[in-house]
């Protein structure tokens, strides 16, 4: 995932991403493009990114937040 790499590399990069998430995932709810197949697929990558970082941080967070979000929309 990109955000993480960034994450990785600096304290900034660490405080932005979840914003970046946020915004993105704001984003892509809001489009019509979407189908729920769309959100409901991105909803499992960004489960898979939160299970996969240490739990509390603000990445793990903001993935987390991120795929219940695309849940609820996309289902």
């Amino acid at each position: 995932m990109q955000i993480a790499d960034v994450a990785g590399r600096s304290e900034q990069g660490a405080q932005s991403a979840p914003r970046g998430i946020a915004e993105f995932i704001d984003d892509f709810c809001g489009t019509r493009v979407a189908t729920p197949e769309d959100l409901l697929t991105a909803a499992a990558q960004f489960q898979m990114a939160a299970d996969g970082l240490d739990r509390g941080t603000p990445l793990q967070t903001a993935c987390a937040t991120a795929a219940d979000k695309l849940f609820e929309t996309g289902g």
